[in-house]
């Protein structure tokens, strides 16, 4: 399981969890402009992310370097599948 998460100012913003990269990749497309808006608001010159050409996280991550702010940032995580167990 991957993990997506907007960290601003050290706080967690947002947190979704995906099964697959490409989940991410599709949700990064779909929500570009709700996840980078803001930085128009700042620098309305600049350029929001793209991340149409992407297929591999190592891709996106390259992508998200641009954009990362040492306030704001925007991170990707493997995270452990948690088996429950009916016995507990």
């Amino acid at each position: 399981m991957l993990k997506l998460s907007v960290v601003n100012h050290g706080e967690v913003d947002f947190e979704k969890v995906f099964g697959a990269a490409a989940d991410i990749i599709d949700y990064l497309n779909e929500n570009t402009e709700e996840l980078f808006g803001w930085i128009l608001e700042n620098e309305p010159d600049a350029v929001l992310p793209d991340f149409s050409e992407a297929s591999t996280l190592d891709q996106v991550e390259r992508i998200l370097k641009d954009y990362d702010y040492s306030w704001w940032t925007v991170q990707i995580e493997e995270e452990e599948a948690t088996m429950l167990n009916e016995n507990q």
